[in-house]
């Protein structure tokens, strides 16, 4: 009040107040090897999310740190797997090379320089989202280890009783520094890992005497879950769907499933109404374990198992022409 500002004025720093957004819609720029701690936060169990990328064809990107019972943060990161091309996460310790250790976990998350990175940390647990497809990563997960000049020190990064502080920080160096988007953090709890971190499944059999069941129910988003389907015969026409889309089978009585949100797998089966035979030959060059047979486009049913033999395919009605492929 009674006050004129002749310029338009631009805020620009980082200020995190309420525990939601940034002040500046969320965005802002890290310099190098920059440390922004969440105004004084402590808490045992914390998530924080973020829009990140990477900056060069190295390390150089922002990432995720935290304090947990030792002068040295644990830093969580994600980059590219050059072998892959798949994303790769990185713990590490220390503040620099001589006492630095590191701990890599491998994905199967197509690699892209811009994503979403969210970490959750609860109990004995860490949770590393990219772009909503999840891994938990606790102190017995396989890992490889790239630098390991020191002690990684497990018990200061899945301390579940040390209340932790966290920000988001710039791992390495770059001219123009590392800009940070859609920043959210906050407390954790178990309400938050289920709605964020999995998805729930069920299962509906809609053929009398056809059931199935999940490898899992409960499910990281992101990840695989086998469907095994019992009852049906050789001569049965087995439909799967997750939440609409039609799931195509591995097996006559297999199915693998990306998990990406809660759903319904509906499993159905009819009976064909004709048959195909014939023989077939994997040294032929032809057909390889696996091969499987449509009609029009649409999966009718999976080559036998392994060997050279006959086949016997059921099919729908209608004037559908067969197509090996």
């Amino acid at each position: 009040q009674d006050v004129t500002v002749d310029e338009e004025v631009k805020f620009t720093q980082l200020a995190f107040t309420d525990g939601t957004y940034l002040d500046n819609t969320g965005s802002g720029l890290l310099k190098n090897e920059e440390y922004k701690q969440f105004g004084g936060v402590s808490l045992k169990n914390f998530y924080v999310e973020a829009d990140v990328e990477r900056m060069d064809e190295g390390e150089s990107v922002a990432g995720i740190y935290f304090y947990a019972g030792s002068a040295s943060p644990a830093k969580v990161f994600v980059f590219e797997n050059k072998d892959t091309h798949m994303f790769k996460i990185r713990i590490t310790r220390g503040t620099g090379w001589d006492d630095r250790s590191d701990r890599d976990y491998e994905t199967a998350i197509p690699y892209k320089a811009a994503c979403r990175l969210s970490v959750m940390v609860y109990g004995e647990a860490i949770y590393v989202g990219i772009d909503d497809n999840w891994t938990k990563i606790v102190r017995d997960t396989a890992y490889g280890s790239p630098v390991d000049n020191t002690d990684f020190d497990a018990a200061t990064v899945w301390n579940a009783e040390q209340e932790k502080t966290f920000g988001i920080f710039a791992n390495g160096s770059w001219s123009d520094g590392f800009p940070v988007e859609n920043v959210r953090y906050g407390e954790a709890n178990q309400t938050t890992i289920d709605n964020t971190c999995y998805a729930q499944l069920t299962v509906t059999c809609k053929t009398e005497g056809i059931s199935a069941q999940l490898s899992e129910e409960r499910v990281l988003k992101g990840q695989n879950v086998t469907l095994t389907v019992s009852g049906a015969e050789e001569g049965h026409i087995v439909k799967v769907t997750y939440n609409g889309k039609e799931i195509t089978a591995t097996a006559f009585n297999k199915y693998e499933i990306t998990v990406t949100e809660n759903g319904t797998v509906e499993v159905s089966a009819e009976a064909g109404a004709y048959t195909i035979t014939g023989r077939y030959s994997y040294e032929s060059g032809l057909y390889t374990a696996g091969d499987t047979v449509t009609v029009k486009d649409k999966e009718s049913g999976i080559i036998g198992a392994a060997g050279n033999g006959e086949f016997t395919i059921s099919l729908p009605g209608g004037e559908d022409v067969l197509v090996f492929s």
